[in-house]
């Protein structure tokens, strides 16, 4: 009684040549005995073994793209936003610190301020969507990068989550507690928090928060190694923006000691944004190149 042929792939490896020895198998059972043929073809050294490794490459390049087409949006979005923020910003006048340059600026206790309502919060909302935006645009970068780079873009994954939520947290509080309470004459204890304290809660938060985000771009910065002209110039951006971060940072300290009020903040903002608008553009365009690939 026949049975229908049973095949097989047998690999080895030749630990003197380092070449890979392919055997294709063929058995058949004729009467409770069996016939193996086997053919040997020879690869190239330093090829055994790498089927798993070719079959994971597909898999990365596959992450690969679309890492990119998803990244390709989230930087579009990541340097609109910013561009709109920072131009609200700029357009809001300091009203109280060592920068108002108003007739009247806002004093202790900062709670004479429902005639700015809304208009000094304005600015908020798409900095609080920036904010929330930033750590996909790290996330993207993670899993678009090239083995190797994991534990650094993983920790810039963690230290954007630390940033989004500082900030996204200080803007919705001056948006959901600070206005209704001053709007309803509910002033007791506010002026801690109240984005006019040129050294409160709002200031503190702003300062931490944007300093991570820096520190943040910096840590991605392994990422864009051999990645031609547009990484290195990524690499430089992002080096240079954490290193003004720091040294905005020391040179403040020094400088004002505890009297710098919100001028820290208004660098370390200043920094981040302008780091953002220029890398979130240079990231449209690597990610635009490398999702066609």
């Amino acid at each position: 009684m026949g049975h229908p042929p049973c095949s097989g792939l047998i690999s080895a490896y030749d630990p003197v040549s380092g070449a890979g020895l392919q055997y294709s198998c063929e058995a058949e059972q004729w009467a409770g005995t069996i016939t193996v043929h086997l053919s040997a073809c020879t690869l190239a050294p330093g090829t055994a073994g790498r089927q798993d490794a070719v079959r994971d490459d597909r898999d990365d390049n596959g992450q690969g793209r679309i890492a990119s087409r998803a990244g390709f949006w989230t930087a579009l979005v990541t340097t609109l936003l910013t561009v709109v923020s920072f131009g609200m910003a700029i357009a809001t006048p300091p009203r109280s610190g060592p920068m108002c340059a108003l007739d009247s600026c806002v004093a202790y206790p900062y709670i004479d301020i429902v005639a700015f309502f809304p208009r000094d919060y304005f600015w908020m909302f798409p900095a609080t969507a920036l904010a929330l935006v930033f750590p996909l645009l790290i996330a993207c970068i993670h899993y678009w990068a090239r083995n190797g780079t994991g534990p650094f873009t993983l920790a810039a994954l963690a230290t954007a989550g630390m940033s989004a939520t500082l900030l996204a947290t200080d803007y919705v509080i001056q948006l959901t507690v600070i206005q209704p309470s001053v709007l309803r004459g509910e002033t007791d204890g506010l002026s801690l928090f109240s984005q006019y304290n040129p050294h409160g809660v709002f200031i503190a938060l702003e300062v931490l928060g944007y300093l991570l985000m820096s520190a943040a771009l910096a840590l991605v910065m392994p990422a864009f190694a051999g990645r031609g002209r547009l990484g290195r110039a990524l690499q430089w951006l992002f080096g240079a923006g954490f290193a003004s971060a720091i040294v905005a940072t020391g040179g403040m300290a020094v400088r004002y000691g505890h009297d710098v009020e919100y001028r820290l903040e208004i660098a370390l903002i200043s920094i981040a944004w302008v780091t953002l608008i220029v890398g979130g553009a240079l990231l449209t365009v690597l990610f635009r190149r490398t999702a066609r690939a």
